[in-house]
C-alpha cells in the first residue's frame, strides 16, 4: 500500500507567515541558513490559464474574467525544464516576501487595465531582520508586517505582527 507524505507542494519545508485582507495576501519567509534549497516557490501552472503574463517582476494570469497577479520581492522565474515546468515560479532567498492579489473583470476592468494597476503598486520588499514591509495595493490596502523579530534562542524564530486596514474603496 503506498504511502501519502507531504511533499513539494504542501508547504511542509518552511510555512510562512501570512497576511490576508479580502483579495491580497502577502506570504513572509525566512528559510534556515543551511536550507538545502535556497528558494521559495509557487503553483503557477501556466498551461492552465486562458492567458499568462510574466512582466516587470510580476506574473499574471487570466482565467475568464479572474485575474491573479504575483510578486516576489527578490524576484522570480519561472521554471522551464524538469517535473514542474510550466507551473512553479521560484525566488532565491533565505528571506523572502510574495505578494499575491486577486481581481476581476467587474471590478479592475480589462486584464492589461488589472496589470497596469498591479505593476504600479509600490511596496517596500526590505524584508530584514526588524523591518517594515509595507504593501499598499490597487485596492488601497495596507498591510503591515513587522517581521523576523530574532528571539533569544541561537536559531532565530521568525515572529511577525500584523496588522490590516481599508483605505476605501
Amino acid at each position: 500500500m503506498p504511502t501519502r507524505q507531504a511533499g513539494w507542494w504542501c508547504g511542509n519545508g518552511s510555512l510562512p507567515r501570512v497576511a490576508q485582507w479580502r483579495d491580497a495576501l502577502i506570504a513572509l519567509y525566512n528559510l534556515p541558513e543551511d536550507d538545502l534549497l535556497g528558494f521559495t516557490h509557487a503553483f503557477f501552472p501556466a498551461y492552465a490559464f486562458d492567458e499568462h503574463v510574466i512582466e516587470h517582476g510580476w506574473a499574471f494570469a487570466r482565467q475568464g474574467d479572474g485575474y491573479l497577479a504575483l510578486h516576489a520581492a527578490h524576484g522570480m522565474t519561472l521554471v522551464t525544464t524538469g517535473n514542474d515546468a510550466q507551473r512553479e515560479l521560484r525566488s532565491v532567498g533565505q528571506r523572502n516576501a510574495w505578494v499575491c492579489q486577486m481581481g476581476r473583470a467587474e471590478v479592475d476592468g480589462s486584464f492589461e487595465e488589472f496589470r497596469s494597476g498591479s505593476r504600479s503598486t509600490v511596496w517596500s520588499a526590505a524584508v530584514n531582520v526588524g523591518s517594515d514591509t509595507t504593501i499598499p495595493t490597487n485596492r488601497s490596502l495596507r498591510v503591515i508586517v513587522i517581521c523576523f523579530l530574532h528571539n533569544s534562542s541561537e536559531s532565530p524564530t521568525p515572529t511577525a505582527r500584523c496588522s490590516c486596514e481599508m483605505q476605501g474603496r
